[in-house]
């Protein structure tokens, strides 16, 4: 498979995906709490293409810092998927923080660098309660 069919592939399963989830939440925004599910179900549906790929964990920083709790992000996980020594990250439910965020999260991301708010450190700061 040429890396073109491998990324076209990874979308038709991405947003196959996504439809799924949305229908099973009845809903057409992102399943809250599932990334971890998700990104593991994600990495089934590939390796079935013979497309590897792993989870990877971090932190999700919310622009609205005010908005959650004393930490300004979340926990999050999503897919990195490497083609031709080149990494490509793939989030279906980085929507679930649209509340906290300024930018439009898309309900399917796929690209080169992980989502902007996505963080692989955790954060060391909180927020002081009043």
């Amino acid at each position: 498979m040429t890396p073109y069919q491998k990324i076209k592939t990874i979308k038709q399963i991405a947003y196959g995906y996504r439809k799924v989830k949305e229908l099973e939440w009845n809903s057409n925004t992102a399943p809250y709490g599932v990334c971890v599910e998700t990104s593991e179900t994600l990495i089934l549906l590939l390796k079935k293409q013979s497309i590897e790929s792993a989870r990877i964990e971090g932190w999700w920083l919310y622009d609205d810092k005010e908005s959650h709790t004393n930490r300004p992000y979340d926990e999050h996980s999503l897919v990195c998927i490497h083609i031709d020594q080149k990494a490509y990250y793939l989030d279906i439910t980085g929507d679930q923080f649209q509340f906290y965020m300024d930018d439009s999260i898309p309900t399917v991301y796929l690209d080169t660098n992980p989502p902007k708010p996505f963080t692989i450190t955790e954060p060391d700061y909180l927020i002081e309660p009043d």
